[in-house]
């Protein structure tokens, strides 16, 4: 599997996204609790700001896992396979679905009554100055191309 990130980096040499950077992600989890499964909501995680914390701790797991075999380049031609991992991830905590790595810890019984809609990779946020870079880029080839 890494080699096959190795390879895709390769193929992307000369684009200047394709260095490791450090990268400032914004994450959207779009959920609701279900009307029939308040009870359940309650009894297994209690509040809405204990569900946005352990959600929170899910997506910086799942983003540290995914955001260092790729650079910034790759992060954004992936985006949809990102948001996928995402997803399940966010789905498997809230009890939606079973871990296919653990399917017998699954019960039912221990869902929070919550409705995962979407979760989603939102911007990928550079520096100021990595920006800045960036939008001069097709200045300079203009300017290289002209003689100037």
């Amino acid at each position: 599997l890494l080699k096959e990130f190795k390879d895709r980096i390769e193929s992307f040499k000369d684009d200047p996204l394709n260095d490791m950077m450090t990268l400032e992600p914004s994450v959207v989890v779009r959920f609701q609790i279900q009307k029939d499964h308040f009870i359940s909501f309650l009894t297994n995680i209690g509040s809405v700001e204990h569900v946005v914390s352990q959600m929170r701790d899910t997506v910086d797991s799942v983003l540290n896992i995914e955001f260092p075999k790729r650079t910034p380049a790759l992060i954004l031609l992936d985006k949809e396979e990102i948001n996928k991992e995402l997803k399940k991830s966010i789905e498997i905590l809230v009890g939606e679905i079973a871990d296919p790595k653990d399917p017998d810890a699954f019960n039912p019984e221990e869902r929070w009554g919550i409705n995962v809609i979407n979760v989603q990779l939102a911007d990928v946020d550079l520096s100021k100055k990595i920006n800045k870079s960036l939008r001069d880029i097709p200045d300079s080839k203009a300017d290289n191309q002209s003689g100037d």
